[in-house]
This record gives structure tokens, C-alpha cells and sequence, in this order.
């Protein structure tokens, strides 16, 4: 360095004059002069003809001469040896500062080496890692639009941009969904990006950078896709792009995370809910209304429904929102129709009701499992199926409506829909109806079904007896027989009249009105349905013991043996349609459920008759409307000249 030599050349002059200075002072006689030499000699002679005493101090003299010259020759010597000191330390502290300096520039080039190789690195994982995610080749010889855009990455981790990881990953997913075109195909892109994004997140070994590009790539995935159902890169067809994918064979392994986060994401705006599930509720009522039980392609309509009904988001389920809101949730459009038919077929709820195996309204159900021979273990066989299928519907149906009863702001529209159902079906417990007057046999029993499993965790204690005659009662009894047939309605309204001014009624739970129903569920559906499948066995043995009659006459006709074997083919499809008859009816699980409901009326009823005197009263009261020598007369302080189906209507048809 320029500073070392330097440094080293001033001590070389430094020596070299203290070297001239000494050889100065210890010249040799040779290089005198002549007259010097004289002058020297001719002050010896002089100096040795002087005194003794002179010789003294002359000696003296040139001692002290000699002691002043060594001085000051020491002194030189000092002062020279000094500056060498300084001189050396100079050089050497400048040496270290030089060497210093050059280890403090290597050690900055290296330094920017390594940051420079950690940035290329981490570039390069992301990039991996988004690449993986998002399905897209970084090594391919001609970019794509999405890969040119990846690429940009470096510049964002360097800092050398304005823009951000989740704008380049925007971007290229942007540019991968319009190069896709069909909104089928992007709703697959997306939904198996974030299924990705969900199997990446689990890896333990990723880094803080890599979860967040993770957790990037999931949000926009959700944004991307409420983006495609709101038809904003192009319009979509029939039903929901996304309905068809969760429909499809490639949904099974599709997490509830996904809709759970699709959810989220339009629940805060409720024109983006409606229009992104709205069109799913629609899709999955017009499935339903199309299957049968004769194929499996009921099943999976009915697990997307229960499973969107389920998702909470906070408090609320905004799928439950969308159902009740729907304008179909209960059909009164005003045709020519009975309001009980349309709600059976034109209503939210209904379709997933329907799908029943009787024969009236499946007939493919009759002709795939009782088309062949009939024998007891293809019949075995058969109804077990059916059976298990019908154990799906009803679990999936009673899920369903158990989550909109669990939504504090849809439960009472409901509830609505459940008295809708009740009520239209009045005439069902009648002697005799038309059968396009109410709803099918099989919509009824499974209505029943649902409503069973809802009645299981009711508490017979906390059931209202007086809720009959409850001013806000959901039910309608009007109609029905009465006891003491002979009280008019003018002592009926008095008579509630007595029970609002005395208080008597309590506040209507949720318990009353779904024992309530559950009861009235049971009269105008379990039983007429028994009567009808009566109605079907004797007929059955009527037609039966005509054909055996028929055969033991000896009759020759051809025309004869022509009638008896169309009597046979009519038995034998009457006998198909009671098979599947009985594999709905009786059914030991359902009958099981039946027999348990009834025995928590039976509690109910003997509570009412045994823990209040005043309970007792009207029992006895309602019962001595009928039975000789037990009337007790009189008003007293209940009353029972209502006459509506003894204790306080309860049981209905029992």
C-alpha cells in the first residue's frame, strides 16, 4: 500500500543521516589535510614543553571536552532513536489501519454475496412453493402470461417494486382463469388450488415466508371463486358451476373448510349470499325432485344440503338465511293445486321429503326390486335396501330441518312450514278424502319421521296441556270431533275467554309446539296410511281367493283361462306394491320410534291426570261427557264444555 511505503522510505533517510553524523566524527587521519596535520602536530610539541600544571588543565580541559561531545553525541543518539520509535509505531499503525481496511472491504463483499445468495434463495422457494400451489411450470422454455408474472417475484422480495406477493399471485391467477374460459373449469382450478394450499399448510418444515404466501393463495382462491359464481368472468349456464363440482365424483375429498370460507366471505353482503347459494338451493331441490331411490343419486344432494345447513358463521348460518328466504321455502302461488301438493313438490323442503318407496309415487321402485320372482330372501334383500335408504333420507332430512330450528331467525318460518304441513293435510284423517287433496303417503310418513326425531329430546313436563287453546295455538282443531259434541260455540269462546282473563295459559316453548305437532303428525299421517295399507292386504286376499275360486271351476273357455291370467298378473303387481308398502311402514326402526313417542304421551297423560287436583277435574269432566253416572256437571272453574278431543286435545287420533 501507498501509505507502507511511504512510511518506510522516511525511516531509511532517517538512518542513513544518523550513519553520516557518526562517521563524522570518527574520521581517520589519512583523509586530513596537510595544514591540518601541522596544526595538530605543532600543538602536541607546544603542549608537551608546557608546566605540570598546565598539562593538568589541559587534560582537564579536553576530559570535559570529550565528557560535552560524548553528550552530546548520546543526545543525538537519543533523539535519533526516538524518531525511529515514532517512526516505526507510525508505520505499523498505519499498516494495521491499511489491513483493517482491506479485511473490512473483503468482509462487505461477502457479506453482500451472502445477502444477495439468501434473497436469490428465497425467491426461489417461494416461487417453488407458488408454483406448486397454483399449478404452473416456472422451468418451461416458453413462459406463459402467468409465468412471465411469477417471475416478477424477484423484484418484489428485493424491494425493488411497489407491488406485493399476494398482487403477483392475484395476477397469475387471474391470467391461468382466463385462459380456462369455462366457469366449470375454474371453479376446479380453484377449489383444488386451495386444496393444496390446505395440504401445504399442514407441512411442518415451511417457513414464516411460505405459510404466508400459503394463506395468500387460500384467500384468493375463495375471492377468485365468488368471483366466477357472480358471473364476472362469464355467464353460467343452468345451474352453479360450483354445485356441479361439489356433485361430482372429484368433490369427495373437498373439505368443508372451502365452503366454510366461501361462506364467510359472501356472508357479508347478502346480494352476493343469495345469488352464490341461492342458485345451489336451487340446484339441489330441482336434483332431488328428479331421483329416485332406485339409483344412489339422491345421496350426495342430500349431504351437500345437510352439510351447508350446518356451517355457522359466528353465531348465525347463513345458509339456513338463504333457504327461508327463498320464495319457494312455502309455495302459495295461487294455482289451481291444494296448498298440500304444493308444498309435497314445489317447495324447498318438500323434494327431499318425497323420495319415498311407495308404490304410487316410485313405480320404478316396484319394477327394480319386485320385477322377478318373489321369493322371502329376494324380498329380504330388497327391503333391507330400501330401508337403508330410507334411514339416509330421513337422518339427512331431520338434520336439515334440526339446523334452521337452531337459527334463532328462521326457526319461526319454520315452524311455519311445519303447520303448513299439519294443516293441509286435514282431510287426510277424514273417512274418506282425494288423494290430490293432500300429500302422498310416503312425503307424510317421512314429515312424521323428522318430526319424531325432533320429539326424542322433548321433556313431557314442560309440554303445555292448554296449548290447544292457546289464542297463538299453531294447530287447527276446529274441525275436529268433539266429546261433548252438544257445547256450542259460543260456550267454546266463552270458555277461553275464562282461561285469558284468568291467566291460565304460559308462554309457548318450543317443546309444547313440537310435541303438539309430532301428535298431529301421527293422526293425519301414520294412520291413514296403516288404513290404506289395510285397505291394499284385503284386497289383496279378496283378489286372491277370487283366483283360486276361478280356478276350481271347471270351465273349458279360453276366454276364461284369459280372465284368470290377468287376475294373476293383477295380484302379482298388488302384491310388488305391498312389499314396498311394508318396507316403509314396517320398518322396526321407525316402528321403534313410534312406540317410543306414544309412550311419552302415555307419561304425558298420566302426569296430567295425577299430579293436579285440578288436572283431574277436567279429566273427569271430559270423560263423564261420555260415560254414564261420571259427569260431575256444572262449569266449576275449568270447564270442559270446549269438548275439543279430551284432555285438552291431547294424542288427537289415540
Amino acid at each position: 500500500s501507498h501509505n507502507v511505503s511511504g512510511a518506510g522510505s522516511d525511516a531509511l533517510a532517517k538512518v542513513r543521516l544518523h550513519k553520516g553524523l557518526v562517521r563524522t566524527r570518527g574520521v581517520k587521519m589519512s583523509e586530513l589535510s596537510p595544514d591540518e596535520l601541522r596544526r595538530r602536530r605543532l600543538a602536541r610539541l607546544s603542549g608537551q614543553t608546557a608546566s605540570p600544571k598546565q598539562e593538568e588543565k589541559r587534560q582537564d580541559t579536553e576530559e570535559m571536552s570529550q565528557s560535552e561531545s560524548k553528550s552530546s553525541e548520546e543526545t543525538e543518539m537519543a533523539s535519533i532513536s526516538e524518531s525511529m520509535e515514532v517512526t516505526m509505531d507510525t508505520t505499523e499503525v498505519g499498516s494495521q489501519e491499511s489491513v483493517q481496511s482491506l479485511e473490512s472491504t473483503d468482509l462487505s463483499g461477502s457479506q453482500r454475496a451472502e445477502d444477495e445468495k439468501k434473497v436469490v434463495n428465497h425467491t426461489n422457494v417461494i416461487m417453488t412453493c407458488l408454483s406448486r400451489l397454483l399449478s404452473i411450470d416456472i422451468k418451461a422454455h416458453s413462459p406463459s402470461p402467468e409465468v412471465t408474472c411469477l417471475l416478477s417475484l424477484t423484484e418484489v422480495t428485493q424491494g425493488e417494486s411497489d407491488i406485493g406477493v399476494d398482487d403477483v399471485v392475484g395476477q397469475v391467477m387471474m391470467e391461468r382463469l382466463v385462459a380456462l374460459e369455462t366457469p366449470d373449469l375454474m371453479i376446479r382450478y380453484l377449489v383444488e388450488s386451495y386444496e393444496r394450499s390446505c395440504v401445504e399448510e399442514r407441512k411442518r418444515s415451511l417457513s414464516v415466508e411460505q405459510r404466508d404466501c400459503v394463506q395468500v393463495v387460500r384467500v384468493l382462491c375463495i375471492s377468485h371463486t365468488t368471483l366466477v359464481l357472480q358471473q364476472a368472468f362469464s355467464p353460467c349456464e343452468g345451474e352453479s358451476p360450483l354445485l356441479r363440482y361439489l356433485l361430482s365424483t372429484q368433490a369427495t375429498t373437498l373439505s368443508t373448510n372451502f365452503l366454510v370460507d366461501l361462506m364467510a366471505e359472501c356472508s357479508g353482503l347478502s346480494d352476493c349470499l343469495h345469488q352464490v347459494f341461492g342458485s345451489i338451493a336451487d340446484g339441489l331441490v330441482n336434483r332431488l325432485k328428479n331421483a329416485s331411490l332406485v339409483d344412489e343419486q339422491f345421496r350426495q344432494p342430500l349431504v351437500v344440503l345437510a352439510q351447508l345447513a350446518e356451517i355457522k358463521i359466528g353465531s348465525s348460518r347463513p345458509f339456513c338465511q338463504v333457504l327461508v328466504k327463498h320464495k319457494s321455502f312455502i309455495p302459495l302461488d295461487g294455482s289451481t293445486m291444494s296448498q298440500a301438493r304444493q308444498v309435497q313438490q314445489n317447495s324447498i323442503l318438500g323434494p327431499m321429503m318425497a323420495l319415498t318407496a311407495f308404490p304410487d309415487e316410485s313405480p320404478a321402485v316396484v319394477e327394480h326390486f319386485f320385477s322377478g320372482d318373489i321369493t322371502p330372501e329376494t324380498v329380504g334383500l330388497s327391503h333391507t335396501s330400501l330401508q337403508n335408504s330410507l334411514h339416509f333420507i330421513r337422518s339427512q332430512a331431520y338434520s336439515v330441518v334440526h339446523s334452521l330450528l337452531l337459527e334463532k331467525q328462521t326457526r319461526s318460518i319454520v315452524m311455519d312450514f311445519l303447520q303448513t304441513v299439519v294443516n293441509s293435510n286435514r282431510q287426510r284423517a277424514h273417512m274418506t278424502y282425494r288423494m290430490k287433496d293432500v300429500s302422498d303417503d310416503g312425503f307424510i310418513v317421512n314429515f312424521l319421521s323428522v318430526m319424531q326425531q325432533l320429539a326424542v329430546r322433548v321433556k313431557v313436563n314442560q309440554v303445555d296441556p292448554l296449548y290447544l287453546h292457546h289464542p297463538k295455538c299453531r294447530l287447527d282443531v276446529s274441525q275436529e270431533s268433539r266429546l261433548h259434541s252438544s257445547a256450542s260455540s259460543k260456550e267454546l269462546h266463552e270458555w277461553k275467554s275464562f282461561l285469558c282473563e284468568q291467566n291460565k295459559f304460559q308462554d309457548i316453548k318450543f317443546s309444547t309446539e313440537c310435541f303438539y305437532m309430532t301428535m298431529a303428525a301421527h293422526h293425519v299421517g301414520l294412520m291413514p296410511a296403516v288404513k290404506f295399507y289395510e285397505s291394499r292386504v284385503k284386497k289383496i286376499k279378496q283378489l286372491a281367493h277370487f283366483i283360486g275360486e276361478m280356478e276350481n271351476a271347471e270351465n273349458a273357455d279360453p276366454q276364461h283361462q284369459l280372465m284368470i291370467n290377468n287376475h294373476k298378473t293383477r295380484l302379482k303387481s298388488l302384491t310388488a306394491n305391498r312389499l314396498c308398502m311394508e318396507a316403509s311402514l314396517l320398518d322396526k326402526t321407525f316402528l321403534s320410534s313410534c312406540l317410543q313417542f306414544y309412550s311419552s304421551a302415555s307419561q304425558w297423560m298420566v302426569a296430567i291426570i295425577s299430579t293436579s287436583p285440578h288436572r283431574f277435574v277436567l279429566f273427569a269432566k271430559c270423560v263423564g261427557c261420555c260415560v254414564d253416572g261420571w259427569h260431575l256437571g256444572g262449569w266449576g272453574y275449568v270447564g270442559c264444555w270446549n269438548g275439543v278431543n279430551c284432555l285438552s286435545g291431547c294424542l288427537l287420533a289415540l
